[in-house]
Parts: structure tokens; sequence; C-alpha cells
């Protein structure tokens, strides 16, 4: 009984400090004005741990073309911040209808600061930081594939 009271305690210790590594993915497409996209291959949170967890302690940046959406269970005023967040991150806050609503940029790694905008959103797609300045990627644009 102590062996697997041990193994199980490893075993959420593990869960709890690791990067996600295993959760689904899609491909997503930012159309930004004029006539510009940009692809993207993102993780896809749905559950309230996977949401809860995000991206905290993965240490390597993501890659130009990665990202996470998290899919929200209502269309609300949705917060996040960056408790074991090692990278910085750009937030895009999204509608139900793919629309952009609005973006947090450059976010501070490890922050305890509340982030949010003042439109009510269903999905949060987290990037690299500066991906929105690079890539044009403003209030308004249309995310495709949501």
């Amino acid at each position: 009984m102590i062996k697997e009271i041990k193994l199980l305690r490893e075993f959420i210790q593990n869960e709890l400090y690791f990067p996600q590594n295993n959760l689904p993915k899609k491909e997503l497409t930012i159309h930004s004005y004029p006539d510009k996209k940009k692809k993207l291959i993102v993780q896809v949170c749905t559950t309230n741990n996977e949401i809860s967890k995000g991206l905290m302690f993965r240490k390597d940046t993501l890659n130009d073309d990665e990202g996470m959406l998290f899919c929200m269970k209502s269309r609300d005023k949705h917060s996040f911040w960056m408790k074991n967040t090692y990278i910085p991150l750009d937030m895009i806050f999204i509608d139900y209808n793919g629309k952009i609503a609005g973006i947090i940029k450059n976010v501070e790694p490890h922050s305890l600061n509340n982030r949010s905008i003042n439109e009510p959103s269903a999905y949060v797609l987290e990037v690299n930081a500066n991906f929105c300045d690079k890539h044009n990627v403003k209030i308004g644009d249309i995310i495709n594939n949501i």
C-alpha cells in the first residue's frame, strides 16, 4: 500500500510540474488585412485542468507557427496569469465567430497579475511574444477553423 501511495504521489507531481505535451492539435489560419494569412498548429485545451495548466513549465519558446488554444466553457470576460510560465507571450482573445476581440502583447513570464480585455471571448490563443506585431495581427482579424 505504501508503495502505491508513493507511486501515485510521484505521478501527481510529474503531472503538476511538467509541461503538457500530449494535447490534441489542430491547424488554424489567421486572416489579417490586407489578404495576409498565417497558419498555426496549436495545442488545444478543453478541460478545466488543461486550461488551468496551459503553457506552465514550458521552458522553450514556441516555434513561430505554434500556439496553444484555450476553448473556454462560456463566452465571458476571461483572465489569465503567467504563474510558472517561463516564456513571454502574446494573448489573443477570440469571439465565437473567430473574430479577434482583443490582444495583450508581450506578457511578462511568471507574473501573477491577471490579464484580460474588456470584451467577452470564447477562446484565447497564446503565441510567442511579438507574434502579433511580426505578423500584423490585430483586433477584428478573423481566425478560421476554431
